[in-house]
């Protein structure tokens, strides 16, 4: 009996998480373009904005974080 509550169980969450992801990715990609729509506003150069839209991506991966506890 408890096998198949685990198995529903971990089920479950590979559901919420197969929903969760691309919701996450999404809500992150809006986050950065309004980012870079408030530097443009700004009047920096494009080649500024660029660079820093994609620092300001790279925070939000968790990747990065694991890799510098790291060092």
């Amino acid at each position: 009996m408890r096998v198949i509550r685990l198995f529903s169980l971990a089920a479950l969450l590979l559901g919420k998480l197969m929903v969760l992801i691309p919701q996450g990715l999404y809500v992150r990609n809006n986050g950065v373009k309004a980012f870079a729509e408030q530097l443009r506003l700004l009047q920096i150069e494009p080649e500024i904005i660029q660079e820093l839209s994609r620092t300001y991506k790279e925070l939000g991966q968790i990747k990065s974080w694991y890799s510098q506890s790291k060092s």
